[in-house]
């Protein structure tokens, strides 16, 4: 079970960290569109993320000698490296793409490796769908927070959690009909997981919000935050047996 919770952990902060890294790079771009100086400590988050998320990956369940657990950590060690560097050297373009390049690799290999079957087949989809909206979701949210993030977040984040929520209930709903078995007891084992609903609501929630403005943006990411971390428990705490 401690692996269980410390790959949960490890997907929640490196995804976070690789989200992070995508809008913070979106926002030097605009900085330098606007003439303007990038910020480096807005990279600060971007590498205390991935460096305890590379920790996290310490106590978690590897093979040794597999290719994408190197390539994997490769890529999170690259975001890390390189958004270290952003942060004390005020970001920049070259390095602010960098970085989210690793993230994006990083988060497309964790979704191969933490899939229980291959991508084509419906579980494997849903692994790489729901760690892509985990990134997104995570990287918008707490990216409006810092300085230079004016409205131009809400839209991704609305749109991020939109998809989300209805990831979250058509699953359930939809997973009897899959000829695969996996994907159906997948379906069962999540709707009888409490942290299942937990992660319906706060999305459900921080949707609300995100049509009320800025002034909730600090609620809307903890919600989005207690979100991720609820899907991440339901994937691979409550569907346990299924896969690990």
């Amino acid at each position: 079970m401690t692996a269980q919770w410390s790959l949960v952990l490890y997907t929640l902060l490196t995804q976070w960290a690789a989200g992070l890294a995508v809008f913070t790079a979106w926002k030097t771009r605009r900085a330098l569109r606007a003439g303007e100086r990038p910020s480096g400590p807005a990279w600060a988050p971007v590498t205390a993320a991935a460096a305890l998320g590379l920790v996290m990956s310490l106590f978690g369940q590897w093979h040794p000698g597999e290719l994408l657990p190197g390539l994997e950590g490769l890529a999170f060690t690259v975001l890390l490296a390189v958004a270290f560097m952003a942060w004390h050297l005020r970001g920049g373009k070259i390095l602010s793409v960098l970085a989210a390049s690793a993230g994006v690799v990083g988060v497309l290999l964790q979704g191969l490796r933490c899939a229980p079957l291959p991508a084509p087949s419906p579980v494997g989809v849903l692994f790489l769908w729901m760690f892509a909206l985990g990134a997104w979701t995570l990287g918008a949210s707490f990216a409006q927070l810092g300085r230079g993030s004016e409205q131009g977040f809400a839209r991704p984040l609305r749109l991020g959690l939109w998809l989300l929520l209805v990831t979250l209930v058509l699953v359930p709903c939809l997973g009897g009909t899959f000829v695969d078995t996996l994907m159906r007891l997948l379906s069962v084992a999540w709707m009888e997981f409490l942290p299942y609903w937990a992660a319906v609501m706060a999305t459900g929630v921080a949707i609300g919000l995100s049509y009320m403005g800025r002034a909730t943006a600090p609620v809307q990411a903890a919600l989005v935050l207690v979100a991720a971390f609820c899907v991440r428990a339901t994937m691979f705490v409550g569907g346990a047996d299924l896969f690990l």
